[in-house]
């Protein structure tokens, strides 16, 4: 990245921090007021008892915790729907200079309003024909539980960053690479000595404490872990099956399994994604096979690659018997009709802006 464009980079995120913190601003003014006003309505047509106010804000924030479960769980993860849509927008958003505006709950103001009104018309309405005198304290509930979610969310996500920052000229230098009987462009980028610049994360030493730890594991369970690697040469495994292995070689069971296969410029953006749609994921060499709902998919999770989808398998083990006997470049190709056979759809490379990756993917999966 030259000097100007990581400056654009820092300028754009300034503005998307500026935006979101407005939002979110107007966001918080829109929750007091849709909850506090008619709480007092309510306290004052109906009086109460602080315990019954008390009793209701605890009711409240149940309250409001299960239908943000049940809102972010059938609706906003749910494929194909509008609500779906405009998730996968967050989703991809993390970690880019644009991440800030699109963190907010609802993503405006009226967002806000339409949930207190669709949470507070029932609570009145129940409170008033029961007679239960509790509608004010969980109108407070919802108030404190939206500022909390809201503030929370923000903080996980731009609370810290884990990214050495890095400011320089590089130099672009490309040479061609034999693969097989093909030639392969290979490009890289060589940084300027004199005009980089790095800045450490705050928490810079307690992520090398943390790949210290990991590098220890890796090097206690190397013997184990290269024969899990030499199979996996040979053949696809499904993760739990990985997870038996490694139980049987002695390695514990807070050991990743994805870890194995893992690369150091892995972007685990992609493998999250698609994971978290996986019925079941395999690890075949350097690769992730994900057995989604209505395909499978194929996946290095590394920048300059591609995600290769295929239809759904009638039988798996079929599938990975002939997809572990082949390579890409034959079935981009299709040589002996290997593409038709194993049901290949295309591939969606994973380019500079994750959200492009990421809705083609949401479009193929369903």
């Amino acid at each position: 990245m030259s000097a100007p464009e990581a400056l654009a980079d820092a300028e754009i995120r300034a503005q998307a921090v500026e935006r979101g913190q407005h939002i979110k601003s107007m966001n918080a003014l829109v929750a007091v007021a849709s909850g506090t006003i008619p709480a007092v309505i309510m306290g004052s047509l109906f009086p109460t008892t602080p315990a019954s106010w008390l009793f209701g804000f605890l009711i409240g924030m149940v309250w409001a915790n299960g239908f943000e479960y049940a809102y972010h769980r059938f609706l906003l993860h749910k494929p194909g729907t509008r609500f779906a849509r405009n998730h996968l927008v967050h989703h991809a958003s993390v970690r880019t200079p644009t991440e800030a505006e699109d963190l907010n709950l609802g993503g405006s103001p009226l967002w806000i309003l339409l949930l207190f009104v669709a949470n507070g018309v029932p609570t009145i309405a129940l409170d008033v024909l029961f007679r239960l005198k509790i509608a004010p304290g969980m109108l407070m509930g919802f108030v404190v539980y939206v500022l909390l979610v809201e503030e929370m969310h923000w903080r996980i996500h731009l609370g810290k960053s884990s990214k050495l920052e890095v400011d320089g000229v590089f130099v672009r230098s490309w040479k061609h690479k034999k693969r097989g009987s093909d030639w392969e462009r290979v490009d890289w980028e060589t940084g300027l000595p004199s005009r980089l610049s790095v800045k450490l994360p705050a928490d810079f030493q307690q992520d090398v404490g943390s790949a210290r730890d990991m590098y220890s594991r890796f090097g206690q369970y190397s013997r184990a872990l290269d024969q899990i690697r030499l199979c996996l040469e040979h053949k696809a495994i499904e993760r739990k099956e990985l997870e038996r292995i490694c139980s049987e070689l002695g390695i514990p069971g807070d050991f990743d399994i994805a870890q194995i296969s893992w690369l150091p410029d892995y972007d685990p953006f992609f493998y999250r994604e698609l994971s978290r749609r996986a019925r079941r994921i395999y690890l075949f060499r350097e690769e992730y096979i994900f057995e989604v709902e209505k395909a499978v998919v194929v996946e290095t999770p590394q920048l300059g690659h591609a995600t290769y989808v295929f239809a759904k398998a009638r039988d798996m083990d079929n599938f990975l018997a002939r997809y572990t006997k082949t390579t890409k470049t034959d079935i981009r190709r299709n040589r002996d009709n290997v593409a038709e056979r194993l049901g290949f759809q295309g591939r969606v490379v994973h380019g500079i802006d994750p959200r492009a990756w990421l809705q083609e993917i949401g479009q193929r999966l369903g």
